[in-house]
């Protein structure tokens, strides 16, 4: 009887190894994924002045059509030739050319912010799936890092020799190898 537990468990437990493989395989492209994720430029306050600035530029519009009404210039598309008003309903088409013109400008300038502030959502979603694949190491003493695996995912940088970082009230001692910063020890005094 005791045999066939131990068979069993070993069936068991013999797919673990190509399952941690696979997760393995799977950590590793989420923090390559994560490393070429675009950083962010923009945020939502810049989003909001081009609306602000869209909407101002959209009311002059406006504005600008009820005088060409008044003016009876027409529109774009139809223009009267020769008119008592001629001169003035040129330079109110310009005017408005130029406005239409602007408003694009703003709607570019608007959607490229937008672009820039749903990469931070594509980043989010990603740590994410980081984090429910178990991917994080649960404390910096029992992780032993990578030098060469980190130099692949995020490619190498310059830093200071030593340093020292406060994180969540706690002074991290950080050294730089190779252009990565690693942990030596937690203090709660910072070095001096």
């Amino acid at each position: 009887m005791r045999p066939h537990r131990l068979f069993a468990l070993a069936l068991c437990l013999s797919p673990l190894p190509a399952m941690a493989q696979e997760n393995a395989a799977l950590c590793e492209d989420l923090y390559r994924r994560l490393a070429n994720a675009p950083h962010i430029i923009g945020n939502t306050s810049d989003v909001r002045e081009h609306a602000q600035a869209l909407t101002k530029q959209n009311i002059e519009i406006r504005k600008l059509r009820l005088d060409m009404r008044r003016h009876e210039c027409g529109s774009i598309s139809i223009t009267p030739l020769g008119g008592p008003n001629d001169h003035a309903c040129r330079a109110l088409r310009q005017m408005l050319s130029d406005m239409e013109q602007n408003r694009k400008d703003i709607l570019s300038a608007r959607n490229q912010a937008r672009s820039l502030v749903i990469t931070n959502h594509e980043t989010k979603l990603i740590r994410a799936d980081i984090k429910a694949n178990n991917c994080t190491p649960p404390d910096f003493e029992a992780t032993t890092v990578s030098i060469e695996l980190l130099t692949k995912l995020r490619g190498s940088f310059q830093c200071p020799d030593h340093m020292t970082r406060k994180t969540a009230g706690v002074f991290l001692k950080i050294e730089c190898h190779q252009g990565w910063i690693l942990p030596i020890n937690h203090r709660q005094q910072p070095a001096r």
